[in-house]
């Protein structure tokens, strides 16, 4: 695995199928990132506390469960409103992955600030592409 370099960002996957963090994970780390993982939007702010968090990849749409049953943590767009709105988050930059179409929700989340819109099963040409857009080459 890549370990972290000069140029190497921290970033936060942040999706319900541990599938899709580990595949994101293998990419990001052989490229020299730092990951940071979570299951659900309600845990952004803690780990933001704790890590200087660089990028977040989030997930659209997140299963309930019992603590958080009907909460709107559920909808990935809500949670970007909700960071953009949270002291220790507002300044990280946000992607969706989703395995929804973006066409469908591309609109919505530009408008609250979020940075690219991938959709699942995820491309590491586009993964890696969002991270040199927003920070330039780093490897």
């Amino acid at each position: 695995m890549g370990e972290p370099t000069i140029g190497s960002k921290t970033i936060l996957l942040v999706d319900d199928d541990i599938v899709v963090l580990n595949a994101l994970t293998i990419v990001l780390q052989a490229s020299g990132h730092k990951v940071l993982k979570a299951f659900s939007g309600g845990e952004i702010p803690a780990i933001a506390r704790q890590q200087q968090v660089d990028l977040i990849f989030l997930d659209l749409v997140f299963p309930p469960d019992s603590e958080n049953f009907g909460s709107p943590l559920h909808n990935g767009l809500f949670v970007v409103e909700w960071l953009n709105r949270t002291s220790e988050t507002q300044n990280i930059p946000v992607a969706i992955i989703s395995s929804t179409e973006p066409a469908k929700y591309q609109k919505q989340a530009l408008k609250a600030g979020v940075i690219g819109c991938l959709q699942k099963p995820l491309n590491k040409d586009e993964v890696l592409g969002i991270i040199e857009k927003k920070f330039g080459k780093t490897s």
